[in-house]
């Protein structure tokens, strides 16, 4: 069975450096495609006789000088046609890296573009199914709270733990209780992740039951989150 969840991403920073090379590379493809093409194209035309036809005819229409040649003049025309190229590059090269430096500080100040993906789970893939193998005395906080990396908040991607979003893990014999919190009291994810949550701790072995608190006090904030997570939704 697979289900298939709407995620929503923000584009918080864009690299310039990675802008400059990736267009720079790709520019140059372009330039170089076209020079190219246009050189295949010349000699394909010289062969067929093209060029020395118009001579004639603008000759005859005494569009030409009698001395004058299409063919003979193709160097200029062809440096002219690499100079251009290499404008173009360099110039949408500049464009597009300034323009990563501007989403940047416009970003700060107004928030990133939000785009919506669809990412499948297989609810019945093997590992999820088994239970991860722990003996009781094994059942640890920190055994917990790895378990529960595996619940991701759909709105943004990272996993509840490093969102901040676990406050308290209490350990007793067999019985596991969770405190926990969401990024609003409105927020539309909040019964995924608590089941989720009671879920996967449930999995594992020597835990008997789970019971998951939800709590508002203290409020979740942004500075609750890990440096890897602030790392990767660009928050500095």
């Amino acid at each position: 069975m697979v289900r298939v969840n709407r995620v929503r991403r923000i584009i918080r920073k864009i690299d310039p450096w990675t802008v400059l090379k990736v267009t720079l590379v790709l520019n140059f493809v372009v330039a170089l495609t076209v020079v190219l093409g246009f050189s295949i194209m010349w000699v394909l035309l010289v062969n067929a006789g093209v060029p020395q036809g118009l001579e004639d005819i603008a000759r005859r229409l005494a569009l030409l000088d009698q001395d004058a040649s299409l063919v003979g003049n193709i160097e200029p025309l062809f440096t002219g046609l690499v100079s251009l190229a290499a404008v173009y590059m360099l110039t949408q090269t500049a464009i597009a890296t300034v323009g990563a430096f501007f989403y940047n500080l416009v970003s700060d100040l107004v928030g990133g573009i939000e785009v919506v993906v669809l990412e499948e789970s297989h609810l019945d893939a093997p590992e999820k199914q088994q239970k991860v193998k722990n003996t009781p005395s094994n059942v640890s906080k920190e055994t917990v709270m790895e378990q529960l990396k595996e619940i991701i908040d759909p709105e943004v991607g990272v996993n509840i733990v490093d969102m901040g979003l676990i406050y308290e893990v209490k350990i007793e014999e067999e019985n596991v209780d969770v405190e926990m919190t969401l990024t609003s009291p409105s927020c539309p994810a909040g019964p995924q992740l608590v089941n989720g949550s009671q879920a996967v701790v449930q999995q594992l072995d020597g835990v008997e039951s789970v019971n998951v608190h939800v709590v508002w006090e203290p409020r979740w904030t942004p500075e609750l989150m890990s440096e890897d997570a602030k790392d990767e939704l660009g928050i500095f």
